[in-house]
């Protein structure tokens, strides 16, 4: 792999930025050379609508988006460019989950998620079952961030119609096992759909949806490398092909009278409308990207860091921080890193070391159910999130910038 350095001179913010140490990919990832040069070509040279247009610029602009879409989909290890529908997020991508598969529950079947969810898969399951009496169940972590089998089990039953969970948790690093889990939900009531987050897994995880055996998945480009406003669903045609719209308009349809509209197949349904056309190019140029380092280097680069950083932090504070998440010695623990130093809240820790021009993220990071059970006094961390642009230096930085924090607070005993 090429030195921290070299990475870094492929993303233009750090020449823009000079003494930048960014540790919160997890919230969005940094935007490389590439990706904003073919943002850039596409709005110079055929910056136009897709499907639309007989004429040159547009059959081009609408050859890159389909060119991505087939990318996207081998990418993922899916079978067909059908089964990808761009949206905006992962969040509209799970909003579109949960609408469309509405028609196919009835009051009192039980949709079951985790206590590790990222507000995206936590929220539209909640006002689902509020709505329309049906009934939400937590599946609750352990202390070390993982969730026991059995306790998975006991949550599950033959009235689970869907089973929606994260693949890593964005606060603990947890990397589920979501193979397992799918054959253990399956083994108790087989036709369930399952879904998985994968916000925090796709771009630096070496998976593949067939392999998983997941009845959909959900991404986001701009945690990618890619640009802001393109997500990804990725759902088993046999289940697209059931699945009403969401959203209603132009390009969904085959026709429309004043009577009666009839829908296209998908993906085309669930897109209606113009889509973010340059981020859907763009983010095929992320994948090409990723692509080049491989997900599986960019795993393993990520986790030695973590591990790095866990070590490091319990060497030079000791009891006076909690760290959250699997202990790297014991269990795979990835890119990110959650803890709370005691006595100082995440809030004015992410302050100070914003005076050093170190980026983290303080606070729930969209997860507040989960830091509720967390035992921390302010319900909040500092979050730290690795990717191929961090090195050991990071860590130094960081760790001086945390001492400094320390020297300004007053320890409770």
């Amino acid at each position: 792999m090429l030195s921290s350095q070299e990475i870094q001179s492929l993303f233009p913010v750090f020449r823009n930025n000079p003494g930048l140490c960014y540790l919160d990919t997890p919230a969005s990832s940094l935007t490389p050379e590439s990706v904003i040069t073919k943002l850039r070509e596409y709005y110079e040279h055929y910056p136009v609508n897709v499907s639309r247009g007989l004429y040159t610029l547009s059959e081009k602009a609408t050859q890159e988006v389909e060119y991505v879409r087939e990318k996207t989909a081998q990418f993922l290890g899916g079978s067909s460019k059908d089964e990808i529908i761009f949206t905006r997020n992962t969040t509209e991508s799970l909003n579109l989950l949960a609408r469309t598969l509405l028609p196919t529950l009835k009051e009192n079947d039980e949709i079951v998620i985790t206590g590790m969810e990222h507000h995206a898969n936590f929220v539209p399951w909640q006002q689902l079952a509020k709505q329309y009496n049906l009934k939400l169940k937590i599946v609750p972590f352990e202390k070390d961030g993982h969730i026991e089998e059995e306790t998975l089990r006991t949550f599950l039953s033959p009235q689970t119609k869907i089973f929606s969970f994260v693949h890593i948790s964005n606060v603990l690093g947890t990397l589920n096992d979501a193979k397992r889990f799918i054959d253990i939900a399956r083994s108790i009531q087989p036709s369930l759909i399952t879904i998985i987050d994968g916000a925090q897994s796709a771009g630096n995880f070496p998976l593949g949806v067939r392999d998983l055996d997941c009845d959909f998945f959900t991404c986001s480009g701009h945690k990618m490398f890619g640009p802001k406003g393109i997500g990804i669903l990725w759902g088993k045609k046999k289940h697209l092909d059931t699945l009403s719209p969401f959203l209603y308009g132009g390009e969904m349809v085959s026709s429309v009278s004043e009577k009666e509209s009839i829908f296209k197949e998908s993906p085309a349904r669930f897109e209606a409308g113009t889509p973010s056309i340059g981020d859907i190019i763009g983010f095929g140029s992320a994948l090409d990207f990723i692509e080049s380092f491989g997900k599986q280097s960019i795993f393993d680069h990520e986790k030695t860091l973590t591990s790095l950083l866990w070590e490091r932090l319990s060497e030079t504070f000791g009891d006076a921080i909690t760290l959250f998440g699997p202990n790297p010695k014991t269990h795979i623990h990835t890119g990110i890193l959650s803890f709370a130093l005691e006595g100082v809240h995440p809030h004015d820790i992410s302050q100070i070391l914003a005076q050093e021009n170190i980026c983290v993220r303080a606070g729930t990071h969209c997860a507040m159910p989960l830091h509720k059970n967390l035992d921390t006094p302010f319900h909040a961390t500092v979050r730290v999130g690795f990717s191929l642009y961090n090195s050991p230096d990071d860590i130094d930085r960081l760790i001086g910038g945390l001492q400094k924090a320390r020297s300004l607070f007053t320890f409770s005993p």
